[in-house]
């Protein structure tokens, strides 16, 4: 990821697990590394995936609708949200990832996955 000042970081995480359609896609990640700062995914361990059309966040409305713009794995709402409004550099409406160096809103992010 890379915030609006330029500054790069990663994180990796030792598991990354989505559940079925039927535990609501819950999130189940393992140990951090990484140059971004604290996890900011921690948080959101456990949680199940938010859209516009379904609320399944533990917040009094819909993160997805609200707050952060954009579908994602919420509690209420969140620390990190990689599918926020782009070039919002100023707001949690923004693709952000909080405790990153140098300022949370991001001008790039990119998710990789690699099965084991």
């Amino acid at each position: 990821m890379t915030n609006w000042k330029g500054t790069k970081g990663y994180a990796k995480y030792q598991n990354f697990k989505i559940a079925a359609e039927a535990s609501k896609f819950q999130l189940q990640i393992g140990r951090y590394s990484g140059t971004a700062g604290k996890d900011s995914l921690a948080y959101h361990n456990n949680a199940k995936f938010t859209t516009k059309d379904a609320d399944n966040d533990t917040y009094k409305t819909n993160c997805a609708i609200t707050h952060e713009k954009g579908a994602w794995w919420y509690r209420a709402c969140d620390h990190c949200g990689l599918n926020g409004l782009y070039n919002v550099t100023n707001s949690d409406m923004g693709v952000e990832w909080d405790g990153f160096p140098n300022g949370k809103y991001m001008k790039s992010t990119k998710m990789m996955f690699r099965c084991k």
